[in-house]
């Protein structure tokens, strides 16, 4: 078994980088290191293969690189950047779906371990969804892979000569080390690892700080021709320097050309693709920060990389003409397509059109009024047809989904469109994880791997459905959905679209009402902050929800999930305060982690231009971990035990007057403290945790 120990950054890195195999839950949180290291580039993007959605584009590895060279290099071992990408299958014929998740490796370098091929059924509908633990994560097909290498290649050249008081660079290669930026990604000490009932009290250290290098030539000029359908690129090793290697990484990133209809039948691609237009201009980025503010949009890497990079032109060309010479594909048996939109604004993959992810059906973000704006760290391919034939099958009565179970407290198990459970972003990221050995390279994780890679690091995408299906459920004595991983022999795994048609089709009830993404929600803000109906409708067909005006208000969605869940989380303190939450540097239960989330998320929603009123406060130790949570309207526990310590305080003073104690993971710094109850103004998020640099910066991910 890998022991999870995983890099995490400070100030615009993670919060928490949570390390879990289903039947094996290995659950993991990092603490950063000093606040004066470097700062890591939070934006980086991620080249897709070609032909994504066949059986040997989903073995091909995508590659991270920096969206803007200029900020640094990405690395996939460094938590505050790792990016995941989740694939789901189904079988149309017998309703069937199962799971495999594609690897992320850094550009131009070889994985810890091949990816296994999987075997598609005939006529298998695929999706993919990608999840990030940065700020904002850009997707790139191959015709836009050449720019980027180029650009990451001329800025570790320049790194390079600036670095040594003898260059040793030569004009048309980079010496670099494009290794961690900083001593707060080398040596994390991390907590909580593995137990067999998802209550981590384990402790271990060690570094998952990619030390791999690689040489690259700054102006090389790949011809881009490399069009092989029968496999990904004979892995390149990773030598001396910064940058990827340019040849290698385009020839990575081109991996196989289009399928034509009848290759595709023959190795199970569902040819049911139909292009998402894109807008003919490209602009620049729009990002996403906190408070609905727009952020600064990252410089266009194409752009920056124009000069150095004119050479490629003719490889991205001729990429483009051999996805242009190949027949479009036409729709499957038992398929469900979506029309194409019009050109201009609409549904995007990125800022410049791409012809890959466009015949891959990809969606990460909108183009609205000519500028493209990012779902920030969510994006998905053919998500929208996967939806629609899972729900032909269930009509059907081919695929059956499981009905929820009881919790422990004897209400239903929570999805993520319960009121009780979601926060400011639902339905965002993936259950996808990695493995890291001590080069940074990165492995699927499975059975095969985790035992060849002893001791490697593993990476975990925090998200909503990781929170439901690795900690609420069981902590309520629940179970999620869970079908077999293609990538390692058949264990079960849950996954994203799992929890999504689960709960389209077993939340809401009167009284309780599904939660569908709301106009606030911060995902879907346009690039001035602003909210947007097409971006949020959307945002919400690639998890399966209707459009709006289906669903509630911003100030209805304020006000049910302050009313739902301050109610949820105090009925069930009792189960709560027993488990620890996925963050223990931040919270240290997961009933604290709850009540913090939810506190944070009254916030980030601007409830309170509503005319509402935050339910929650909480109260922080020494360390800036939460350890006590009081409300506003309180609601008695329904399982036996020992209750809220606070119950009875409405206003959770600030911070404690003690100092911190043993708490539920067993930690130092995460333990209860003594409270001194009196009149307080509400806390705000702990300014020194780790959970408030990310959560400040972005969302807090859980």
């Amino acid at each position: 078994m890998s022991v999870p120990v995983v890099a995490v950054v400070a100030v615009v890195a993670s919060v928490a980088v949570v390390a879990a195999a289903i039947g094996v839950d290995r659950m993991l949180t990092a603490r950063p290191a000093a606040d004066a290291a470097p700062a890591v580039n939070p934006n980086c993007s991620l080249i897709v293969p070609a032909n994504p959605l066949s059986a040997q584009g989903l073995a091909t590895p995508y590659q991270l690189i920096a969206t803007n060279a200029a900020d640094g290099p990405c690395n996939e071992a460094n938590g505050g950047q790792t990016a995941f990408v989740q694939g789901a299958i189904l079988n149309p014929r017998t309703g069937r779906i199962s799971v495999y998740n594609p690897l992320v490796i850094d550009a131009g370098t070889q994985p810890a371990a091949a990816p296994v091929v999987p075997t598609l059924p005939q006529g298998a509908v695929v999706a993919l969804w990608f999840g990030y633990n940065g700020t904002t994560l850009s997707l790139a097909g191959p015709d836009q892979a050449q720019a980027l290498i180029a650009a990451a290649a001329a800025a570790s050249a320049s790194a390079g000569a600036s670095a040594t008081a003898t260059p040793t660079a030569t004009a048309s290669t980079a010496t670099a080390s494009q290794t961690a930026t900083s001593s707060a990604t080398a040596t994390p000490a991390a907590t909580d690892t593995s137990t067999a009932t998802a209550s981590p009290t384990a402790t271990a250290t060690g570094t998952a700080s990619p030390t791999a290098t690689a040489t690259s030539t700054a102006t090389a000029t790949p011809t881009g021709t490399a069009t092989a359908t029968n496999g990904a690129a004979p892995p390149v090793s990773p030598t001396q320097g910064g940058a990827p290697s340019t040849a290698a990484a385009a020839v990575q990133a081109e991996g196989a050309a289009p399928l034509s209809p009848g290759s595709a039948g023959s190795d199970g691609y569902s040819a049911t693709l139909t292009q998402i237009a894109q807008a003919a201009q490209g602009g620049q980025r729009s990002g996403y920060q906190h408070h609905h503010q727009p952020a600064s949009p990252p410089a266009s890497a194409a752009a920056s990389a124009s000069a150095t990079a004119s050479a490629t032109a003719s490889a991205a060309a001729s990429a483009s003409a051999t996805a242009a010479a190949t027949p479009s594909m036409s729709a499957g048996a038992g398929t469900a397509t979506t029309p194409p939109v019009a050109a201009g604004d609409g549904p995007a993959a990125s800022a410049t059109p791409d012809t890959f992810l466009q015949q891959a059906n990809c969606v990460a973000g909108e183009n609205i009024g000519g500028q493209f704006t990012s779902f920030t760290q969510v994006g998905a391919c053919n998500a929208v047809a996967f939806f629609q034939a899972a729900n032909t099958a269930i009509r059907a009565g081919r695929l059956r989904v499981p009905r929820l179970g009881t919790a422990t407290d004897g209400k239903q198990c929570l999805t993520t469109r319960s009121f009780a459970a979601i926060d400011q972003d639902q339905s965002d990221n993936v259950t996808t994880e990695y493995l890291a050995n001590g080069n940074g390279q990165i492995a699927q994780d499975t059975a095969a791997n985790r035992q060849a890679l002893g001791g490697a690091a593993t990476l975990f995408n925090g998200s909503d459905n990781g929170l439901i299906d690795l900690f609420i459920d069981p902590a309520l004595g629940c179970t999620p959905w869970q079908v077999p991983n293609l990538a390692d022999g058949g264990a079960l795994t849950p996954a994203l679209p799992l929890d999504e048609l689960q709960a389209a089709r077993y939340t809401g009830s009167p009284g309780n009402p599904a939660a569908l993404v709301p106009l606030n929600d911060p995902m879907t803000l346009d690039g001035n902050g602003q909210p947007s109906t097409d971006k949020t409708n959307t945002y919400r067909s690639l998890m399966d929800m209707p459009p709006l005006p289906a669903g509630q208000s911003p100030a209805t969605y304020c006000s049910d999930m302050e009313r739902i869940q301050g109610k949820r989380i105090q009925q069930d303190v009792n189960l709560l305060l027993q488990n620890p939450g996925p963050a223990p540097g931040a919270a240290n239960s997961l009933f604290t982690f709850l009540a913090m989330r939810l506190q944070q998320s009254f916030g980030n929603l601007n409830c309170g231009s509503f005319g509402l009123q935050n339910d929650v406060s909480v109260t922080t130790d020494a360390n800036g971990v939460v350890v006590a949570a009081c409300f506003l309207n309180q609601a008695a526990p329904i399982t036996a035990g020992a209750g809220n310590p606070m119950a009875g305080t409405t206003n959770c003073p600030a911070t404690t007057t003690a100092g911190p104690s043993a708490g539920a993971s067993g930690q130092p710094g995460n333990g209860s403290g003594t409270q001194s109850p009196g009149p307080a103004a509400p806390s705000a998020t702990p300014s020194g945790s780790p959970y408030h640099h990310r959560y400040s910066r972005h969302h807090h991910w859980w």
